[in-house]
């Protein structure tokens, strides 16, 4: 099916004859879909039922949804995901925004550029900059694609 994704029912359903709970089968489908029914590799949920049995085998090892959450089940090293809905990708952009302004304006950041009056941020605190810069647009990417989903 992919993207077009799967109501709660048919969730709640594929949960019953696979045996897994009612409250499994809702996070399941809350995190599914804010993550656009996509996987933690970033392809379309194809057999609803077997990401869903790998959902709880997660489940129930963490015992939390917050620990693991969007595509985990196929997550790296067993090192769990964050779920991340619109809310949580714009705190983290506001914090990053944040961290870049306060790397910015820190004098002892800076260095005198020759023959200016002009300063400019010194290696390290630039190279921290630059990576901020880089990830807020790698999240304003997820954003678009999640908004777009929604």
């Amino acid at each position: 099916m992919g993207l077009e994704g799967f109501d709660l029912e048919q969730v709640i359903e594929a949960g019953r004859m696979a045996m897994i709970s009612e409250d499994v089968c809702r996070a399941y489908h809350d995190d599914r879909e804010g993550a656009g029914w996509m996987d933690g590799k970033g392809r379309p949920v194809r057999s609803m039922p077997h990401d869903l049995s790998g959902f709880n085998r997660k489940w129930q090892s963490n015992r939390s949804p917050k620990q693991f959450g969007n595509g985990s089940v196929n997550g790296h090293n067993g090192s769990p995901k964050p779920v991340e809905g619109v809310w949580h990708l714009e705190k983290r952009i506001e914090a990053a925004s944040k961290e870049v302004d306060r790397i910015s304006s820190n004098p002892a950041n800076k260095e005198q550029v020759a023959d200016s009056f002009d300063r400019r941020l010194k290696a390290e605190p630039l190279a921290k900059v630059k990576a901020l810069k880089a990830s807020i647009s790698e999240m304003r990417q997820r954003l678009a694609g999640v908004e777009a989903v929604a």
